[in-house]
């Protein structure tokens, strides 16, 4: 693809077997109708806002990954099709707020996160398609429960990687989400999460799950900080965060919380923080092995 074509208003290119990513020195100012439909396409689709007049975008039964990108930078969009591809994360409120939008098309392939986004009545989608296929915390728009939108923060602090995908779905977090365990009440006691293969950072949302007793995160790839908010639990007893990428100083735990922080070679961890054996009383309750939760639902 090629910047070459300085008053290039029409691009077709669907049903070829066109691989990789769009390139992101793909740019235009004319650009207004773009049909890559079909082909063997990779990658993110955040290219789309490099063509700040399109109009009508077709990226379907491609395999585009990542997240949709913010429409608020394309305000002359009026159709989009990027159903039939393995897209993740929210659906942005900006899509919606787009006044001369007529058509958007998500379901097929696609998992989207969060609420179901809203429509005008005049626009058409496939919106409840979508759902039925797994994507949004429930079929109509509305609010997550208060605990999934805390969640969706914390996968996608991860980038949304495939197997929470595939698990946190619905509007329940402790109907069998991976890695979640929850008391009697509903609520939201642990996360473990350990030798996923995660990337990315731990998001500071993660501190308003405020009934949290363990959180798991061991042998992983994490970066980034410790947010100060894991430390604002005052119910939390047991931290692993051992095997990872953090930096930065570990946030001052509350007092008798077991932590677990080796394998970090860049963060800084007080010495009265750290606890290489459990000595907290009860709380072979609650871990029956490092990085190996047990609690009662």
């Amino acid at each position: 693809m090629t910047t070459g074509f300085a008053k290039l208003a029409q691009l077709s290119l669907a049903d070829n077997k066109l691989t990789g990513p769009v390139p992101a020195t793909f740019v235009s100012q004319t650009l207004r109708y773009l049909d890559l439909s079909n082909n063997m396409l990779t990658g993110s689709i955040e290219f789309l806002t490099n063509f700040v007049n399109i109009k009508a975008a077709r990226l379907d039964g491609n395999s585009f990954t990542g997240r949709l990108p913010d429409f608020s930078k394309l305000p002359k969009l009026r159709y989009l099709s990027v159903a039939q591809n393995q897209l993740t994360g929210y659906v942005p409120a900006s899509l919606g707020e787009l006044t001369g939008l007529k058509a958007v098309y998500l379901a097929g392939g696609n998992v989207f996160q969060g609420p179901a986004p809203e429509f005008g009545p005049s626009v058409q989608t496939d919106v409840m398609d979508a759902a039925s296929q797994g994507s949004f915390c429930r079929p109509e728009p509305g609010p997550c429960q208060e605990s999934v939108t805390q969640l969706l923060s914390v996968a996608a602090g991860f980038k949304f990687p495939a197997m929470l995908v595939a698990s946190w779905r619905g509007n329940d977090p402790c109907d069998k989400w991976l890695g979640v365990h929850c008391d009697t009440s509903g609520a939201v006691t642990g996360i473990n999460l350990c030798r996923l293969g995660l990337n990315g950072t731990v998001d500071p949302a993660i501190g308003n799950l405020s009934s949290l007793q363990a959180v798991l995160i061991s042998d992983n790839n994490v970066t980034g900080v410790v947010p100060a908010s894991i430390a604002s639990f005052a119910s939390l007893r047991v931290l692993d965060i051992s095997d990872n990428a953090f930096t930065g100083t570990m946030p001052r735990l509350p007092k008798g919380v077991v932590l677990w922080a080796q394998g970090n070679p860049e963060l800084q961890v007080p010495a009265a923080s750290s606890s290489p054996a459990i000595t907290l009383p009860g709380a072979s309750k609650l871990i029956s092995e490092k990085c190996g939760v047990y609690m009662n639902r």
